[in-house]
């Protein structure tokens, strides 16, 4: 990036972007430092995504792509294989009914973060689903989104997103699957999707490491639910 002189301090910025405008901006030798900082991490996690070899020039089954998850502040690799993903893909497929009855998804959460890529990307592969390509964020962006598609609808979305569209106060597209992940679920928060939506609010538990493990309706209780083909056992 680049900026002509300080006459663009001024600008009317959301608080993350003011906040990265500063460091930029400001000539503060120890700010100037903390960016220069920022900058090499940011180049450093490029380079190592670069010669991982990522999603590029898969030759294999056993070599395909690089999870990708922000831990401490840095990119880290996390190798994942194109059969572990299309297993992972049906099987949430099965646990949200998807493969009896394919859906029409949007997704407030980008193909390039873990949850989204395997619930709106793969589930539409693997689900016989489809998917809208843009990224909705705003709640009016979501509505438009949702209105563009088709029947039966699916919103993948995150507590965040979730609570942001509901606090909108406008009107929602009839809706008949809400999905949840990133962060805990509040029960208030998805008794209040399901009254707002009349579709069932499903969380879904996983981690970048392991791919997607479970799911439950978060107002019938704190219990989760398997997806098929995983086992959960105690080991000593």
């Amino acid at each position: 990036m680049s900026y002509a002189g300080d006459e663009r301090r001024d600008l009317k910025l959301p608080g993350a972007y003011k906040r990265l405008w500063e460091l930029v901006a400001d000539r503060d030798l120890e700010r100037s430092n903390r960016l220069d900082r920022l900058v090499g991490r940011c180049e450093r996690g490029r380079q190592r995504g670069v010669e991982g070899g990522s999603v590029t020039g898969v030759a294999r089954r056993d070599q395909v792509a690089d999870g990708r998850r922000e831990a401490l502040g840095l990119p880290q690799a996390q190798r994942k294989t194109w059969g572990k993903l299309v297993a992972n893909g049906r099987a949430e497929a099965i646990a949200l009914g998807l493969d009896r009855r394919p859906h029409g998804i949007v997704g407030t959460v980008p193909v390039q973060h873990s949850y989204g890529f395997e619930s709106t990307f793969l589930l539409a592969l693997q689900g016989g689903c489809t998917f809208w390509a843009g990224k909705p964020f705003f709640p009016q962006d979501i509505t438009c989104a949702l209105d563009a598609v088709p029947r039966p609808r699916l919103l993948v979305t995150t507590p965040f997103h979730l609570s942001a569209l509901l606090s909108a106060d406008i009107d929602l597209p009839p809706l008949d699957l809400l999905l949840s992940a990133t962060a805990p679920l509040s029960t208030a928060l998805a008794a209040n999707a399901e009254a707002r939506t009349g579709a069932p609010m499903l969380e879904i538990y996983g981690s970048t490491e392991s791919g997607q493990l479970a799911t439950r309706r978060t107002t019938e209780g704190a219990a989760w639910t398997l997806l098929p083909g995983v086992n959960c056992g105690a080991r000593r």
